[in-house]
């Protein structure tokens, strides 16, 4: 499956490797959801980064913070949070800086 977004294409591969990856977890949905979470998340992630490359903007980062600890709740806790995105404990700390 390739995806583009704004013209940008992430590669096939990178889609791969985040479905096996979360296909590996015993409380992943059905394989087809699966891709079809894999997909909006890959979209939503790229969306971000093309905004926050455009935007001069900084922001606080008490608002950062906040917004961190939604997403955190959301997703059912740290642990589920950073699986989810594929983050590991070596790279945890790169998210708020």
């Amino acid at each position: 499956m390739e995806i583009t977004v704004n013209g940008e294409t992430i590669p096939r591969s990178l889609f791969e490797q985040e479905r096996d990856r979360l296909h590996m977890d015993p409380n992943s949905p059905p394989y087809e959801e699966l891709e079809e979470l894999v997909r909006d998340t890959l979209i939503a992630r790229t969306l971000i980064r093309q905004a926050a490359i455009k935007s001069d903007e900084e922001i606080p980062a008490d608002e950062i913070e906040s917004s961190l600890a939604d997403m955190i709740e959301e997703a059912g806790g740290e642990e589920l949070f950073y699986r989810r995105y594929g983050i590991t404990s070596e790279k945890k700390d790169l998210v708020v800086e």
